[in-house]
């Protein structure tokens, strides 16, 4: 199909420069204003998509080129926008930054695809002029990049500013679109790990994400910025209903512990699951006392350790899951998941008793144990995937795993890229339960949904 889409994607010269706390405001903004906003964040990440999910009051979805082909980021692209307004794409790291030293992956090939143009965050603490020399090296750099604006970030002064924008104006740059104090504390968030930390982990969010759309609606010159999103061309391209097929699981239960403490599933899991047919049982594991009538269990990743003690405080729903378990129903967690499945989760000199089906404990360190792109080749036999298939995922965690009980710990991923759990293995399997430290995005392995429910019958 072919449609006409307003569209903007936010970017920078590096992280950490505003933007996500700019693009959550601006989504915000948006739809204060009664437009209906779609919002995308460049890369695998689930922190930054929870505050646009919240900011725009639908799911973020995630544009990713390590994950996913060219077809299915414009495919995404196009049947998310469909019914919105305005699409906002928040890139990641800089905008020419990816994988490898040509930028393999980058924000700007994003933008590429979805012939998408770019607001520029840039930070100017101490610089002036510099600011146009840095400016035009971004618009020159890769001339099939359209940068229309500049988000100035982190301003001292009035005169600062103004000499940035006669600087820019003078060499013919993009405009400015809007020109944020240094001491606007609005736009600041607190962090956790790498990023913004999990919107649902925070009280009085939308107080939070308001005062973000409040920064830019009093800065934004928003009849230049209407003027940039209106001058698209049409995109081409299938929908994703005919890029994947589905089987039918109208028999299947699953249940999917999703809540503060497992918060990180991508929206085409549900999306997907919803098509197969399949009875999907939502599980509070800080409430819940058992597990539901299920099938199958699916544990996602999230931040247990900030809530050990409140999950090993629910002792009934730890031992009613590991009674599945054991009684050789199939379980597939990641990372978080992983984590809770463990004998205990050790944090800060703490330790916590988990649910205790795989025979490790969880050792919690300030830095990334492992943080980015991980690929693996399945090469034994588990419940959810067919040895000599090679997935292309991410890792992102804090914890470290040691054999806590004389038990033999069968493998089923080598890691071809990345860490894993150790010795560049990942996928621990235990009876029908597999658990690994690798996030799969349901469209970069499109399988991926059908082989959980495939799984009740093996």
């Amino acid at each position: 199909m072919s449609k006409s889409f307003k569209k903007i994607l936010v970017s920078a010269p590096f992280g950490r420069s505003g933007k996500t706390s700019f693009s959550i405001g601006l989504a915000r903004a948006l739809s204060r204003k009664g437009y209906r906003v779609q919002t995308f964040k460049k890369g695998p990440d689930f922190i930054d998509p929870s505050w646009l999910s919240m900011s725009s009051g639908r799911p973020c979805r995630n544009l990713d080129l390590f994950m996913m082909d060219k077809e299915t980021i414009l495919s995404s692209f196009m049947t998310n926008s469909i019914d919105a307004d305005i699409s906002v794409v928040e890139g990641a790291m800089g905008l020419y930054d990816g994988i490898d030293y040509l930028g393999t992956g980058s924000t700007a090939e994003i933008a590429k695809i979805i012939d998408i143009p770019v607001i520029f965050v840039l930070p100017v603490q101490r610089i002036t002029r510099s600011s146009a020399a840095l400016i035009k090296g971004y618009v020159e750099f890769d001339k099939e990049i359209d940068i229309k604006g500049i988000i100035l970030n982190k301003v001292a002064r009035d005169r600062q500013k103004n000499l940035i924008i006669n600087a820019l104006e003078h060499y013919n740059l993009p405009d400015v679109l809007a020109s944020f104090p240094k001491d606007d504390k609005r736009l600041s968030i607190p962090d956790r790990h790498l990023g913004l930390i999990p919107a649902k982990e925070r009280l009085e969010l939308n107080s939070v994400i308001d005062s973000f759309a409040d920064a830019v609606d009093e800065h934004m010159n928003w009849d230049l910025f209407f003027d940039i999103i209106r001058k698209n061309d049409n995109l081409s391209s299938r929908l994703l209903s005919d890029l994947v097929s589905f089987e039918r699981f109208f028999d299947v239960r699953i249940g999917i512990i999703q809540d503060v403490s497992f918060s990180f599933y991508y929206p085409e899991v549900f999306d997907f699951l919803k098509m197969s047919g399949a009875k999907i049982e939502i599980i509070n594991s800080l409430t819940d006392k058992h597990l539901p009538d299920i099938d199958i269990l699916y544990i996602g990743g999230g931040f247990p350790e900030v809530f050990a003690k409140e999950l090993e405080g629910n002792d009934s729903l730890r031992r009613s899951i590991k009674d599945f378990g054991e009684n050789n129903n199939p379980i597939y967690a990641e990372c978080g998941g992983l984590m809770y499945l463990s004998d205990f989760i050790e944090n800060d000199g703490n330790k916590y008793n988990m649910v205790g089906l795989l025979p490790f404990g969880i050792h919690m360190d300030k830095k990334p144990v492992g943080h980015g792109y991980e690929e693996i080749e399945v090469f034994d036999d588990n419940p959810f995937f067919s040895k000599g298939i090679r997935i292309k995922g991410h890792e992102f965690h804090h914890s470290s795993v040691s054999i806590n009980r004389s038990a033999d710990i069968k493998f089923s991923m080598k890691v071809l890229r990345g860490n894993g759990i150790m010795n560049k293995l990942d996928g621990v399997v235990y009876k029908r339960v597999m658990a690994s430290y690798l996030h799969i995005h349901p469209l970069g392995f499109k399988d991926f949904i059908v082989n959980l429910l495939k799984s009740v019958y093996i």
